[in-house]
């Protein structure tokens, strides 16, 4: 781990922490990555707490986050998959779905068209279609 986050964080001074909360504290990677990038000297800003169906008062939390910090908004995300081991198989069975069915969705989308997630946002929101619909399918 060391040496892939000495690569990946080695233009930034400051990291973002994102993360849930119990399981990475309890298998022992917060405070392997916190210490790596304590010693190598890097400002972590840290956002805990992070369920899989976030609140609006959450994902508020995370732009206010964002506005604060905007050299904060990601590049990249890294996860050992080992560390999925600690988590309950349903939950680890389901995120791994979840991931696999935005990339489809994403690569048998056209370039130019909303997929099932931009549909659902439309929806959540109210917000209008650039077909001139207003919210949804």
């Amino acid at each position: 781990m060391k040496e892939y986050l000495a690569c990946l964080t080695k233009d930034a001074r400051t990291i973002l922490l994102a993360y849930g909360g119990g399981s990475i504290k309890r298998n022992g990677v917060y405070d392997e990555i916190t210490g790596i990038l304590k010693e190598a000297g890097k400002v972590i800003v840290e956002f805990p707490g992070i369920m899989p169906n976030p609140t609006y008062a959450k994902v508020q939390e995370g732009a206010k986050l964002a506005r604060d910090y905007p050299a904060l908004n990601p590049r990249f995300a890294l996860m050992d998959p080992t560390y999925t081991f600690s988590v309950p198989e349903k939950q680890m069975v389901s995120g791994s779905f979840d991931i696999l069915s935005h990339i489809m969705e994403t690569y048998f989308s056209e370039p130019n068209e909303d997929n099932v997630s931009d549909d659902h946002e439309h929806l959540r929101y109210g917000s209008q279609q650039p077909d001139g619909k207003s919210g949804g399918f």
